[in-house]
């Protein structure tokens, strides 16, 4: 019974790994059969199973999590009792991911980095169909966006899933590089897979995932060493201005800032922060709810077809701030926080193993593209609303789970 459901568990893991940049809904119905593997294992009581429960509790983010959610039910019990107070920690169901994974990956390291592998591969073809659905406005499946958006439905959520998946391959590129075994060293796939997500943040097309894109590069490679900080951002900015010269979808991006006042994108995005502020001002304490953001009419937000309003704050920061108030504005960003520095901690403590297997290489370019992700998501969540975007919530936090050393104990 016990080797069945392990089998089933590995299995539903691969499977996972390969719908994120696939279909949500298929990441959906693989987290739900994972869950109830899960449970089943508990109640029945195997042995290998007993104490999953106190470890979930004592996993790296419960405690921050936790006390997120605690923000969260308090807002929505205030703003419509018991049932708002349910259906608002309902609504952040997706971080369940995070307590599935993490009892996948605490005793089966390799199964982590191999599910990773899988989906960062899916996503290299990914970011090519995108570079070839930017360039040649060729949408066969979905709406004719601007934007490259691979196999996922809107711009943001591929984005989104990009800066993940992207910082994730440049980190294991990196980490290949500097392995002792030449042979392994000079595999040409884990630049190949770096490359191809690369594109799809490229014709993504979006200029908060490039800016998160970029701090996350520059968090990563400052973390390796300055040398490796200043090569870095002589590459990056060589590659940028040959981006800016060749792809016209980059200077069509870019170009608009120059006079960011009658940028539409801007106006929209200032406009309903303010409109955000004044409404927390009604609630500064706890704010109108995680599920009540009010609806605006404004035209030029508004995609033909696609959207009848704006439902969201175009930013992370003011949606939960708006939402919860600054109760939970502190809890949220303390959650990402405890991420960070857990994070940065684990990666300065540690030290690279010996071997061929080279699993200390791996574990640390794990913590790599964790810390260098969460920047990222971090920053461009300043411009968009991506903690709320269920693919990458999905995304970033099957991820998050892989990690399961917390140095502070």
């Amino acid at each position: 019974m016990l080797n069945n459901l392990l089998l089933i568990e590995t299995v539903l893991a691969y499977a996972y790994a390969a719908s994120l940049p696939l279909t949500l809904t298929g990441s959906w119905i693989v987290l739900i059969v994972g869950l109830a593997v899960f449970l089943l294992k508990t109640l029945i009581g195997i042995k290998d199973a007993k104490g999953i429960l106190p470890s979930l509790l004592a996993a790296p983010f419960t405690l921050p999590l936790l006390i997120f959610l605690s923000a969260v039910a308090l807002s929505g019990f205030a703003n419509g009792g018991v049932g708002e107070c349910l259906n608002s920690i309902w609504s952040l169901r997706a971080l369940l991911v995070y307590f599935w994974g993490y009892q996948l990956f605490k005793a089966r390291r390799q199964l982590a980095f191999q599910s990773l592998k899988i989906t960062l591969t899916i996503a290299a073809v990914s970011g090519l169909w995108s570079a070839i659905q930017q360039l040649t406005g060729f949408h066969p499946f979905g709406y004719q966006w601007l934007q490259g958006t691979g196999f996922l439905s809107a711009p943001m959520a591929y984005a989104g899933q990009m800066q993940l998946f992207s910082l994730a391959a440049l980190a294991f590129a990196i980490g290949s590089n500097e392995r002792k075994d030449k042979n392994l060293r000079l595999s040409p796939y884990p630049y190949l897979v770096a490359f191809f997500n690369c594109l799809g943040v490229l014709f993504a097309a979006e200029r908060s995932a490039w800016l998160g894109f970029l701090t996350g590069i520059a968090s990563l490679a400052s973390l390796k060493s300055l040398r490796f900080f200043i090569k870095s951002a002589l590459v990056v900015a060589f590659i940028g201005l040959l981006s800016y010269a060749f792809v016209p979808v980059v200077k069509q991006r870019l170009a608009p800032l120059a006079n960011w006042q009658q940028d539409i994108s801007t106006r929209v995005r200032v406009q309903i922060w303010q409109k955000s502020l004044e409404i927390w001002q009604e609630k500064p304490i706890l704010g109108v709810g995680i599920r009540q953001f009010p609806r605006f009419d404004i035209k030029e937000a508004i995609v033909p077809g696609r959207s009848k309003d704006l439902n969201h704050a175009h930013s992370n920061y003011f949606q939960i701030l708006t939402c919860l108030g600054a109760v939970g504005l502190l809890a949220y960003i303390g959650l990402f926080l405890w991420i960070l520095v857990s994070l940065f901690r684990s990666y300065r403590l540690s030290a690279v193993a010996s071997g061929t297997a080279s699993s200390g290489e791996q574990e640390r370019s794990l913590l790599l593209a964790l810390f260098a992700s969460t920047v990222a998501l971090m920053v461009s969540g300043l411009f968009e609303y991506n903690f709320g975007t269920a693919q990458v919530r999905l995304a970033q936090w099957f991820l998050l789970s892989m990690y399961v050393r917390d140095v502070r104990k």
